[in-house]
């Protein structure tokens, strides 16, 4: 069942790329005389609801083309992004009514299911504070990938979102694998 959501995921995207519809619909987010991170929540909470029904990597194949170019138009980390995404999707995964980690859990223990939807609401309420954390404080996303940005990858675009590209340095020399070391030469 998966496999024909994420098919049919692809084949959405396809279809998006060819009639522009997430360029359209990120300048008129965008256009908005709203705070960008009102936006963001609102989009946060479109995964929370998609996090009770799909799978993770559906929900990111079905909603990254259309809200990527938003996210790069309204200035925000992509990295913070993705974090951002990843910790609500998988929110929405315990939150009822259609929790589908809920009902996994349910089949393999003997608890009734109404008795882990009672015991499941401390959980929601840490997942929205440590977003809400998150949210104020990006560092603790993008720290880390900060640290090794300049030497491991890079992320670089321009102000339109079709020009977005990754580029991977080279790898460094190491003396067991490179030609110019001394103990591989042949000479």
């Amino acid at each position: 069942m998966i496999l024909f959501l994420l098919i049919g995921a692809f084949v959405f995207s396809a279809f998006l790329a060819v009639s522009r519809m997430p360029f359209i619909v990120s300048e008129s987010i965008s256009g908005l005389s709203v705070h960008p991170y009102i936006i963001l929540i609102l989009i946060l909470l479109v995964y929370i609801i998609l996090g009770m029904f799909l799978d993770v990597m559906s929900i990111i194949v079905l909603t990254i083309p259309i809200l990527l170019p938003t996210i790069i138009e309204l200035d925000f980390n992509l990295i913070w992004y993705g974090v951002l995404l990843v910790r609500v999707a998988e929110m929405g995964f315990v939150s009822p009514p259609f929790g589908l980690n809920i009902f996994a859990l349910a089949g393999a223990v003997d608890v009734p299911i109404n008795q882990l939807y009672k015991g499941i609401y401390p959980f929601i309420l840490a997942d929205i504070i440590n977003i809400s954390i998150l949210i104020a404080f990006p560092i603790i996303s993008t720290f880390l990938p900060s640290m090794r940005s300049s030497s491991l990858w890079q992320l670089t675009h321009s102000p339109s979102p079709s020009s977005l590209r990754i580029s991977f340095p080279t790898r460094p020399c190491l003396k067991w694998h490179c030609s110019q070391s001394p103990s591989l030469r042949t000479s």
